[in-house]
């Protein structure tokens, strides 16, 4: 102020940096006169217009941010505090001898359980038994080597309406609903892989006997035109290395109840293939090749990657196949390939109903550290992963598509299962613990229900122990779960928990 008193806004926008008209007077008349610029009373004008427009949108927006904050943070607390969480609504333990325990969902509510030398039909909602069945276990035997050994039935899984369970000559069949024996065969396969009502074996086809040649002198030649194809070389200049050798397997089929051959088939494989069973589909897989049946005793297609096989998933329409070095994407009844990635070393994939493409990856801790703000954090274990260089588990969403990567979320992915609209994730994980009583590891496991769009919690639960398989039951997650490893040496024996999931 040009008086020396107290400096007061109002007075300023009224009148300037004057106390008052006769101050502003005053400093005016003892200024020399100068010509005014009509450019800089323009400016000014200009500048005070903006600056009246400046504040009235201020004032304006003051309270729609206000309140829009105040929503953001009543949603997280709400989330934190009330909303949806995980709960356990059943928990039937079960001890058993590991080498007899399995459990099978036969229906929305109810579970087939094998445990020791019993089979019995468990109703989850009011965790009774509905029908029980001893099973005596058979007398020692000797084979044909002098070793004596105990032959007990092997459960093999539920068939329609029927429990199957074998042993090494006999063939069980047990209704589903009242657990009444329904018929015997005898068994002549030991392949473990059921197919339909079909016994699945893979065997090296015997080689073809060779036709005596007269002896000349071999004729020198610059080798396999193959090794210096175009697409040879351009293959080795991308880094690929040549494909294996491969040998003819000869896969045979048998019917399980009267152990009538069923027919045959020939495959050629780097190595002796694994069989797979994915809903209605017979998978073999061995090295880079693939081989996939739907009905009758002949594949419907067979191709061959450009990486070794990692994992295979069946769903919607198609065939997931996850590499070493990608993931590819075939339409499941023609084997046509509908888009493939090379820069996703996935460890397992998942099919939604949609289409859809779940695959897990692992990045190192300095790539995910780079992708903080790329892949969202989900909290497994409590106090989290087992090592800070550890490999990280990502969860990637793919596109239906084009296999795009839509979102992806760290820490989970193991077991990723559909029902109905909802997605949901379990995992098993642990951290280390050198106090602990129980071992320098503890073991933890974690099941949530994640929105498709984002990845997001929708609900989690998490707790202390180990997860053996996932599924799900009347669209809620059915984990079979234990507090503890099981104990013993000759014959370990666990108590193993049914456990069904809810977010409420």
């Amino acid at each position: 102020m040009n008086c020396g008193k107290p400096l007061c806004m109002a007075c300023v926008d009224e009148r300037g940096y004057y106390c008052s008209d006769a101050c502003k007077e005053a400093v005016q008349a003892a200024e020399p006169s100068a010509p005014r610029d009509a450019s800089l009373d323009k400016v000014d004008a200009q500048m005070e217009r903006g600056m009246a427009v400046a504040s009235s949108v201020v004032r304006k927006l003051i309270k729609p941010v206000v309140i829009a904050v105040v929503l953001v943070v009543a949603f997280y607390a709400y989330r934190t505090f009330f909303g949806p969480k995980g709960t356990v609504t059943v928990n039937v333990p079960v001890n058993s001898e590991v080498a007899t325990f399995h459990a099978e969902l036969a229906g929305p509510d109810a579970v087939i359980v094998r445990a020791n030398d019993e089979l019995y039909r468990l109703k989850l909602s009011t965790q009774a038994k509905e029908w029980t069945v001893n099973l005596q276990p058979f007398e020692p035997e000797q084979n044909a080597e002098g070793f004596t050994y105990r032959d007990r039935l092997e459960y093999l899984g539920i068939r329609g309406d029927e429990v199957w369970l074998r042993s090494r000559e006999k063939l069980l069949a047990f209704d589903a609903a009242s657990g009444v024996k329904k018929w015997e065969a005898a068994v002549t396969s030991h392949s473990e892989t059921l197919w339909g009502d079909r016994f699945v074996e893979v065997n090296l086809a015997p080689a073809p006997k060779k036709i005596a040649e007269p002896e000349t002198e071999p004729e020198i030649t610059a080798g396999d035109a193959e090794q210096f194809s175009a697409r040879r070389l351009l293959g080795l200049a991308k880094g690929e290395s040549p494909a294996p050798k491969s040998y003819d397997y000869l896969v045979t089929f048998q019917d399980a109840r009267t152990g009538a051959a069923a027919g045959n088939a020939k495959v050629a494989f780097p190595q002796h293939p694994t069989e797979q069973v994915l809903g209605d589909f017979l998978v073999l897989t061995g090295g880079r090749n693939l081989a996939v049946f739907r009905t009758g005793t002949q594949p419907l297609w067979q191709t061959q990657l450009g990486a070794a096989i990692v994992h295979v998933a069946q769903g919607a329409d198609v065939v997931a196949v996850a590499t070493e070095k990608g993931v590819t994407v075939f339409a499941a009844e023609s084997g046509q390939q509908r888009w493939a990635r090379d820069d996703l070393a996935a460890h397992r994939v998942a099919i939604g109903p949609d289409g859809t493409v779940y695959a897990q990856v692992y990045i190192s801790p300095d790539d995910a550290k780079k992708a903080e703000d790329k892949y969202r954090f989900a909290k497994v274990a409590l106090a989290g992963m087992s090592s800070p260089l550890a490999q990280v588990p990502v969860l990637l969403k793919l596109d239906a598509k084009d296999g795009q990567t839509r979102w992806g979320v760290r820490n989970i992915g193991t077991h990723v299962l559909f029902t109905g609209s909802k997605v949901l994730v379990a995992d098993a994980t642990e951290q280390m613990n050198l106090l602990a009583a129980s071992g320098p590891f503890q073991g933890y496991y974690s099941v949530r229900q994640i929105n498709p769009r984002n990845g997001d919690d929708v609900w989690s639960y998490v707790a202390k122990g180990l997860l053996y398989e996932a599924h799900t039951a009347d669209e809620k997650p059915f984990l079979i779960a234990a507090e503890d490893l099981p104990s013993g040496r000759k014959n370990p024996v666990g108590t193993y928990l049914l456990q069904v999931v809810e977010g409420k």
